[in-house]
């Protein structure tokens, strides 16, 4: 049913190209049916134990704002390092990855929230608030190398932060400002085939405050291994929500992969 369902789309495709206005608003409205019909189809060969909810932690701090909130926001990300850490160092000491960094201060707290597509990073920053955590060798292990911070924060919004490990300069640089200088770079469904992708997308769009899901002529990407997406799209125009992380799904193999927990 799927392998027919997807011939029928690309036949389709294949005759939008020459196709009279007329004909191409009826192909077009037809591509749509069955895009929606493949995509929010039951997964085939699907297994959820395979999969966890995408990794996430927040850090409260009751009381006022701190005086010292630039550092507790160094050393909350510093942490985060120390636990990506592990992982880059089985690979040589490279790592790419995209997080999703939310800042939230009010009169009676200060909130700190991260999500990102590997489980090390999130299972050391729980111990944020926990005297121990200073005892941990992971919170120092990463101190040879060289630690840059070229971050905008700005509150209430989640920003997208690239954590970016380079065993050549033995560095690690945590960036956002090229999302800043040009998010509409980032707000590319061709480039939410990976799971860092996908969050560079999401905080890109919040960087620009405007809706991503005006995409227009979506056609040409269906049947180009964009399903998720078009879940992730057909999710929010039919609830009004950009992003809920509690949908987002990585797989456990390969954190990089993921999917939208959306049938609708």
């Amino acid at each position: 049913m799927g392998a027919d369902l997807e011939q029928r789309m690309d036949e389709l495709l294949t005759a939008l190209d020459e196709a009279a206005p007329q004909e191409r608003k009826q192909l077009t409205a037809e591509l749509s049916r069955l895009n929606r019909q493949k995509v929010l189809a039951a997964r085939r060969e699907w297994d959820r134990d395979e999969w966890m909810p995408l990794p996430t932690v927040s850090y409260n701090r009751p009381g006022p704002q701190p005086e010292d909130l630039g550092q507790l926001i160094k050393f909350f990300l510093r942490v985060a390092v120390g636990g990506a850490d592990e992982i880059a160092s089985t690979r040589g000491g490279e790592l790419q990855f995209v997080s999703l960094f939310l800042l939230d201060v009010s009169d009676d707290q200060t909130i700190m929230r991260l999500a990102c597509p590997y489980e090390e990073p999130i299972t050391l920053l729980r111990k944020m608030g926990d005297p121990s955590i200073i005892d941990d060798p992971r919170i120092f292990a990463h101190l040879s190398r060289d630690l840059q911070f070229k971050c905008n924060l700005v509150g209430d919004i989640n920003l997208p932060i690239a954590f970016v490990f380079s065993p050549a300069s033995d560095s690690v640089l945590l960036m956002n400002q090229n999302h800043f200088n040009d998010p509409d770079q980032f707000i590319e469904p061709a480039l939410c085939r990976t799971t860092s992708g996908f969050l560079n997308f999401i905080g890109a769009s919040n960087i620009k405050k405007s809706s991503a899901t005006l995409v227009r002529n979506l056609e040409p990407l269906m049947n180009k291994g964009l399903d998720e997406w078009f879940r992730w799209l057909y999710c929010t125009m039919e609830t009004g929500v950009l992003f809920d992380p509690s949908l987002l799904l990585v797989r456990r193999s390969n954190p990089e992969e993921w999917a939208y927990d959306y049938s609708g």
